[in-house]
């Protein structure tokens, strides 16, 4: 049986404290931010941002005809050179 993974909600104030761990806006109200040295993606939606999947993230980003992605793209390299992360998502 699978086991079902859970994600992050976050108040808007708590999830744009940088003592909590940088974050980015990536444009297209896609959001990264750093939790305990793991980058998420997040939504905005009312004054929450929610988590989602890595694998939901990447699919917006390859199949998306209405996202500016190569915008989205650069924004993630320059948030994943500023914080040195080897593991360069959505590349």
């Amino acid at each position: 049986m699978r086991k079902r993974k859970h994600m992050f909600s976050v108040e808007e104030n708590k999830f744009e404290e940088k003592n909590t761990g940088d974050f980015m806006d990536l444009g297209s109200n896609l959001h990264i931010k750093l939790f305990l040295g793991t980058a998420k993606y997040f939504r905005k939606m009312d004054k929450f941002y929610h988590e989602i999947p890595v694998a939901c993230f990447e699919a917006t980003i390859k199949n998306s005809r209405t996202l500016d992605t190569n915008k989205i793209k650069i924004n993630l390299e320059v948030f994943n050179a500023r914080n040195k992360r080897a593991d360069r998502r959505a590349s």
